[in-house]
């Protein structure tokens, strides 16, 4: 670097001066020059600083002006003098947070300076105004040389000829010759170098350091050698240290500062009878804990569940591999026990945590449930996202300390089971017994122990592998029969409406007195109307214990998939069925009527019939009114049919042709079924044959499998209703003319046709960097609109973040009117409204020493309807005929309403304070009440907002800030922006 000294300039010793901390600020000073003060400056090779035409030396008038610094770093005093020289050039007394050349570049070649100026270091110095983050006084650490340069002035002004130097710019004295001897009342000095101190006879030598002897009385103790731990034998109180030998405590520890037995602090003492005693609120063994004798003084619980099942680990290293990450167990336990993987492949793994807070207060519950894809001797595979069937929706990323249980299995049955206790979490407390765990959807458990409910599940008879509540099994529709039975006429009758049965609507209005109504107990009321109206559940009469009757819902699924058949039938159409119960009918009976465990003569034997000639009262029963309901009879099966042993065999012989053998053989200890026919043919009750086999093929007009696993397919028609294709690969010129319903699917390209098929847009899946985007060929709009009973509105389109790159506009923006306490919010479908009404929330602001109520403005979805949330409640639309739990009301709340503009227009003053905004938000507001302030809480004050004023406001994250406040302050980080009189 390339700087001057003190012999290339000189100025006056009287021309300069520099007050430190202006008016008690740190960071301001006050720089003044006298009138005509000048500096002089020569600089050999210098374009511009040489001598002048006349061999003079150069001189420029000196400018000094007050200066706040922009920094607390460390300052340096510079005067910067034009490089090219001018009539009346001046010089400028400049500070520089660090030392530069004479060209203006610092140490590192940084261009700090103008390029315009030489830079002149004067020599002075001063100290930064923040050291350790501790605001201070600036000080000279360095004072300003007024220079040595040779020059007639300099030599007026006293030179090296004199014994001391005054100087003005800082009223100081410098003595040039060396004070001998001299004695002194009193000496104050805030610099002063001593080269020889004498004490009390004494002279002192020096500065202590690690080699002076520590009986040393002349040598200066400073604090690097006290507070440097230079000496390990001694302990410090005030900074961290260590102790590398035994520390005894005679009579005990105390830490903190608040330690008082059995209440707070924590402390080790030892007692009259010399036990001593740990007293704290946490013991916390990380490994072990043994103790001779425990008193539990409290009770304790676990947190979250606590399952039993078939394996589990806990995560103490991880590695990203292919399609999974590899976690890592510690293969030993706290006492040096081998621990074994007990997971193993295709296991369903489990995480999850519960009431868990950040350190800024959120919830941060951690939670995933994936496929174990493979196990080693220490780690196990847990699949990462790349297939959408190897986790569950919502799993988080595996972390170092989960702790992993399993909880199913996809193949292995045995490892499917697992016994859950939980404590939180969603419908907690409980207690499950689970069976058959072999996907993500845990299915009903065979054992439920909860807060509402005891319930043992078995399995269903009729659906092997369900589960089915037993108290529900024991009360199945064969119960209800039983109870039929007990009626007098024996019957049961099954009615169908369309609307939810009352006494007073058909068909109980004309059951006038108790014996007619004793005689339709357990009758079936079957509502056939659609759901929204209430369809599709069924009612059973019932006696109440206080002898009145009323129709009761009833929830039995399988009784409601029968009952929703029985509607579909032609024969239903008179509005009822009868179901008679093992005893002969008596007249009138329907067609279509059921005679259920039907026994009459030889020809029925606990069989199903049904009505097939209807009978009126009066008339006589005939058995042949009456038909089976099934192909077989039960007299027909056992003639017809021979069972012996483990077998069934049947044999049909046609007269007509001849003995020709055909039938079947069923055998059930060898599990094998064989049909004997040249060609076998199923028929349904249609009279349509879904199936035939003739000449060793197959022909079907519909298939309805499972799976189905084939080298080639060519039909005409494949009804797959309700099946899943897997691995399905389509080619060649395919078309698929259905409805496309699918969870997940992979695009490329999406092409729109017009009505002609050509193309005319379309939608594509591209990567941009390594983000997928889906772009749209052509635009994007909203079509219709969305209408309820009393109004319509246009369709919204949600986003979290909308990136315009082009063009954005809006037509109109959501509006709030508030009038005191309401708030009256103008969305979609109430432009021209009176607004939804909303119930606005308050807080408690401290301002000025006092207790200022504000009203709380959400800019964001304002209005949770029936909670008490900060949003604020809807009290009402306005359109008085909507009214809560209506489809249109809840349609009509402003859920997720990001209101721009808020109006006041208020009969008292008022203050507010504005919530639930993003950062960078913007919003207008005005208010429209002449001669009627409100007053708006932000980041600075509360501040008055007086009528026909426009205001405008930002938010910003308040830790950004500084100084910062927290972001639970009301109106920390809103920006007022100014404000604006509309003067009406």
């Amino acid at each position: 670097m390339t700087e001057a000294s003190a012999s290339n300039y000189w100025i006056s010793s009287t021309a300069l001066s520099i007050t430190l901390n202006a008016m008690g600020d740190a960071d301001y000073i006050q720089a003044n020059v006298a009138s005509g003060a000048m500096i002089m400056c020569y600089m050999r090779n210098i374009d511009g600083l040489g001598y002048d035409a006349g061999h003079n030396y150069r001189r420029w008038n000196l400018i000094a002006n007050p200066t706040y610094f922009n920094s607390t770093t460390e300052k340096y005093v510079y005067a910067a003098i034009p490089r090219k020289q001018q009539e009346n050039g001046t010089a400028l007394i400049v500070f520089p947070s660090e030392r530069v050349d004479i060209y203006g570049k610092s140490a590192t070649e940084v261009q700090l300076g103008s390029e315009d100026y030489y830079y002149i270091f004067l020599g002075g110095v001063i100290s930064p105004s923040v050291v350790g983050g501790v605001l201070q006084n600036r000080t000279w650490t360095q004072r300003v040389d007024t220079g040595k340069l040779a020059s007639d002035e300099a030599i007026a002004a006293g030179g090296d000829n004199t014994w001391w130097l005054y100087s003005a710019v800082d009223d100081t004295v410098t003595f040039l010759k060396a004070i001998v001897r001299a004695a002194f009342d009193n000496i104050e000095a805030k610099y002063a170098t001593v080269k020889n101190l004498i004490i009390g006879g004494e002279t002192l030598t020096g500065v202590a350091n690690n080699e002076t002897p520590k009986n040393s009385r002349v040598d200066v103790v400073t604090p690097d050698y006290l507070f440097g731990n230079s000496d390990a034998r001694y302990i410090r109180k005030d900074i961290d240290d260590r102790v590398s030998s035994i520390l005894t405590f005679l009579n005990g520890v105390h830490f903190g500062d608040d330690f008082e037995k059995d209440l707070r602090g924590a402390g080790i003492y030892r007692d009259e009878q010399g036990s001593w005693h740990i007293d704290t609120d946490y013991i916390h063994a990380r490994k072990k804990l043994t103790a001779e004798e425990v008193e539990i003084m409290k009770t304790s619980h676990i947190k979250g569940k606590v399952v039993n099942s078939a394996g589990g680990f806990v995560i103490s290293r991880i590695e990203k591999i292919n399609g999974a990450w590899r976690c890592f167990f510690v293969q030993q336990d706290s006492e040096g026990r081998r621990v074994y993987n007990s997971m193993l492949k295709d296991d369903l793994a489990l995480c999850e945590t519960f009431n868990l807070i950040d350190n800024n207060g959120q919830t941060a519950n951690h939670y995933w449930y994936r496929r174990v894809t493979a196990v080693g001797t220490d780690y196990v595979d847990i699949a990462d996202n790349t297939n959408v069937d190897y986790y569950a929706s919502g799993s988080d990323v595996p972390q170092v300390g989960d702790e992993v249980v399993q909880l199913g299995n996809l193949t292995v049955k045995e490892r499917q089971s697992a016994i859950i206790q939980s404590a939180a979490g969603e419908g907690s407390p409980y207690f499950k017994i689970i069976k058959g765990i072999n996907s993500f959807i845990l299915p009903d458990p065979i054992f439920l122990f909860d807060k509402q409910n005891f319930e043992i599940r078995v399995e269903n008879p009729a659906n092997r592998g369900e589960y089915i509540p037993l108290q529900n099994f024991l009360e199945t529709m064969q119960g209800r029969l039983n109870a039929v039975q007990q009626q007098s006429d024996k019957q049961l009758v099954i009615w169908f409406g369309d609307v939810v049965p009352t006494l007073t609507s058909e068909p109980a209005n004309e059951w006038t007195d108790d014996e007619t109504k004793e005689m339709h107990e357990h009758d079936v009321y079957y509502n056939r109307s659609y759901a929204e109206t209430g369809g599709g559940r069924a009612y059973s009469f019932e006696k109440n214990p206080d002898g009145s009757f009323s129709w009761h819902e009833i929830t039995d699924a399988d009784v409601l998939k029968s009952l929703e058949a029985a509607k579909r039938a032609q024969d239903t159409a008179d509005g009822k069925r009868r179901v008679f119960v093992q005893a002969v009918p008596v007249p009138p009976y329907d067609k279509g009527d059921q005679w259920s465990n039907a026994t009459f003569e030889d020809k029925y034997n606990n069989d199903l019939l049904v009505c097939v000639r209807p009978k009126a009262t009066g008339e006589s029963f005939d058995i042949e009114d009456w038909t089976s309901a099934q192909h077989y009879t039960t007299k027909q099966f056992q003639a017809e049919f021979n069972v012996g042993g483990n077998s069934i065999s049947a044999v049909v012989r046609d007269l007509s042709t001849g003995l020709k053998r055909v039938g079947f053989n069923l055998d059930g200890e060898n599990s094998t079924f064989d049909i004997v026919a040249d060609t076998f043919k199923v028929t349904t009750t249609t009279g349509k044959v879904p199936f035939f086999t003739s000449n060793g093929k197959l022909n079907a007009y519909f298939i309805d499998a499972k799976s189905i696993v084939t080298e080639g397919i060519k039909a005409q028609t494949i009804d797959a209703k309700g099946a899943t294709f897997q691995n399905i690969t389509v080619t060649g010129e395919s078309k698929f003319g259905g409805e496309l319903d699918g969870a997940s699917g992979t695009f490329k390209v999406l092409r729109c046709l017009n009505s002609n098929r050509e193309p005319t847009g379309g939608i594509y899946f591209e990567e941009r960097g390594s983000q997928a985007i889906m772009a749209i060929e052509g635009d994007l709009g909203m079509r219709k609109n969305v209408e309820g009973k009393f109004r319509k509105r246009l369709p919204r389109f949600y986003a979290k973040d909308v990136w315009c790159q082009g063009q954005f506009g809006h037509y109109a923006k959501i509006c709030a009117v508030v009038k005191d306490d309401m708030m009256y919010v103008h969305h979609g479908g109430h432009i021209e409204t009176n607004g939804v009404k909303v119930q606005l929330p308050t807080v408690t602001v401290k301002s000025g020493g006092s207790d200022i109520v504000c009203y709380k403005i959400p800019l964001y979805a304002p209005g949770y309807h029936g909670a008490d949330g900060d949003n604020g409640v809807v009290r009402d639309v306005d359109n008085p005929a909507l009214h809560p739990g209506l489809t249109d009301f809840e349609r009509e709340i402003p859920y997720g309403a990001p209101i721009d503009m808020v109006i006041f227009n208020c009969e008292q003053p008022h203050s507010y304070v504005f919530f639930e905004m993003g950062y960078g938000k913007e919003w207008v507001v005005f208010n429209g009440k002449d001669n009627v302030e409100v007053y708006i809480c932000d980041h600075r004050e509360i501040r008055k907002l007086d009528g026909g004023w426009v205001s405008h406001y930002l938010y910003v994250n308040p830790l950004w800030l500084t100084p910062s406040k927290s972001k639970e302050t009301p109106g920390a980080g809103i920006i007022y922006t100014g404000t604006v009189d509309f003067d009406w």
